[in-house]
């Protein structure tokens, strides 16, 4: 297993395809957590931040595919998330609803990080969600008429669809911000990391936290001054590491 610091937009540049194994559970994040990420989105564009960490992602190449096809192992509600406003920043302005200075920035934003245009396969989108959800993501490649309103994905894209056009900050400056989107990359080597034993042990910590969490929210006086869980900075040095995130996947705040 090897971890290292690096630009979220530079993962998913680098990956031909992002698979999400079939025993991950639903995409189920809701509006209230993509509002969180669209806020602090503008935030760093606004507070001028160097960059925004958005947690840890855990992968590993896929056996049946090339190196370039990853399976996500933790991370696809952030990376499927990130994927969505993507998407609706391309067909906003692949619609003209907005108008971007850069001239290219349709072009950087499919080819680089939503399309593997080269790629021989028949579908050459890059994010494959589990049965179900990919039928949702695709269809938001298509006529609106046929969206699966019900669905989670397609919930959160209009969202961002609607949010985008608010300018809040331009479209440039959104796509500038997506780029400041740090992660740790972890990735798997097997036979030495078994994929599944590592999601199904990740997802165990996650739900001690959860509840320790909640513990908090019932009795948090009881958790004055005391660190629960935390992480360092993943490219300076800090005497005293940050709290956790709510971007690691290990959260306390709804976000798991």
């Amino acid at each position: 297993m090897n971890g290292q610091g690096k630009l979220l937009t530079h993962y998913l540049k680098n990956a031909d395809k992002l698979i999400i194994p079939v025993y991950q559970r639903n995409y189920d994040w809701r509006e209230e957590h993509c509002r969180k990420l669209y806020q602090d989105l503008v935030r760093t564009i606004r507070d001028r931040k160097r960059w925004h960490f958005f947690g840890g992602i855990v992968s590993v190449s896929d056996p049946m595919g090339s190196s370039s096809d990853y399976l996500v192992i933790d991370g696809q509600q952030r990376i499927t998330t990130v994927s969505l406003l993507l998407l609706a920043m391309a067909n906003l302005i692949k619609e003209g609803k907005v108008i971007p200075e850069d001239d290219d920035l349709y072009a950087q934003i499919t080819k680089k990080y939503l399309v593997d245009e080269i790629n021989p396969r028949k579908r050459k989108v890059k994010l494959k969600p589990i049965k179900g959800d990919q039928d949702a993501y695709d269809r938001l490649w298509g006529d609106p008429a046929d969206f699966d309103r019900s669905s989670n994905i397609t919930q959160n894209y209009l969202f961002f669809y609607n949010e985008i056009q608010k300018q809040a900050i331009t479209i440039d400056q959104l796509y500038k911000a997506v780029e400041k989107l740090q992660i740790i990359d972890i990735t798997l080597t097997p036979p030495d990391d078994d994929p599944q034993l590592v999601f199904e042990s990740l997802n165990s910590f996650k739900d001690s936290i959860k509840t320790k969490a909640e513990n908090i929210a019932l009795n948090p006086m009881d958790y004055v001054n005391n660190k629960i869980i935390a992480y360092k900075n993943p490219t300076r040095t800090y005497n005293d590491p940050y709290n956790l995130s709510a971007y690691t996947g290990m959260m306390f705040n709804g976000y798991i």
